[in-house]
């Protein structure tokens, strides 16, 4: 924990400030993978159902982030008038409230979620997808939430450059699995091709064994399978 009212305020705000901008650097860069992982492996119809759903996604990310970053400022102030006995209260307030904010949300948006793609007029031929890609982004907004909670606390009270080491590794934890996975199971799939005519043939223990092994030869397996233009459907 760090005072930030002490000290040059220009070295202050720069040490405090860098590292928000460091961290919207990687989560573009996050996002420009992803993109480029969905387009080149799932084609454009998939990526333009990830596209028709952007504005959804962003809108409940940033509410709740934009109520998380309103707590902080509560935080910040008791922590700026010492009161620890009140400042371990308002983090419970936040967590709590946080929570179930998210729950609250989540569950309906989830529950109306076709209805809200229709509002949004999302193309019929890209619904499906959409629909699929959207629950995934809802169902998940609860530990989107308790990071961003982790990290209003934390520059709550001055510590800006924790929260960024997390994030960079996420989004590299992230980018890595990407690749790998889908390297993995499309060299997998492509060890089966009986198995998309017959899929009764073959167990998923076995197509999982096979991705296992190919999960070890990464290197190989992703030349295998990206090439320019290949798809995952193989």
């Amino acid at each position: 924990m760090k005072t930030l009212t002490q000290g040059r305020p220009l070295k202050v705000i720069l040490l405090f400030a860098v590292p928000l901008y460091i961290g919207q650097l990687f989560q573009l860069c996050y996002s420009l993978f992803d993109t480029r992982i969905i387009g080149g492996a799932l084609g454009e119809v998939s990526l333009a159902a990830v596209g028709a759903t952007a504005s959804l996604s962003d809108l409940l990310i940033e509410f709740l982030n934009g109520v998380i970053c309103g707590f902080g400022v509560i935080i910040a102030k008791v922590y700026g008038g010492k009161d620890e006995k009140k400042l371990k209260a308002v983090i419970g307030a936040t967590v709590t409230l946080s929570v179930l904010a998210t729950l609250l949300i989540s569950g309906v948006c989830l529950l109306f979620l076709p209805r809200i793609l229709h509002v949004l007029q999302v193309d019929q031929a890209l619904a499906p997808e959409a629909l699929s890609y959207i629950r995934i982004i809802i169902a998940g907004l609860l530990a989107t939430s308790l990071y961003n909670i982790c990290t209003a606390v934390l520059r709550s009270v001055g510590d800006s450059f924790t929260p960024l080491v997390f994030l960079i590794l996420a989004n590299l934890l992230n980018i890595g699995l990407d690749y790998l996975l889908y390297a993995a199971c499309t060299a997998a799939w492509r060890e089966l091709p009986s198995l998309r005519s017959s899929p009764r043939r073959f167990p998923p223990s076995c197509a999982f064994s096979i991705c296992a092994s190919n999960t070890r030869r990464f290197a190989s397996a992703y030349e295998i399978c990206c090439p320019a233009g290949t798809s995952a459907a193989g």
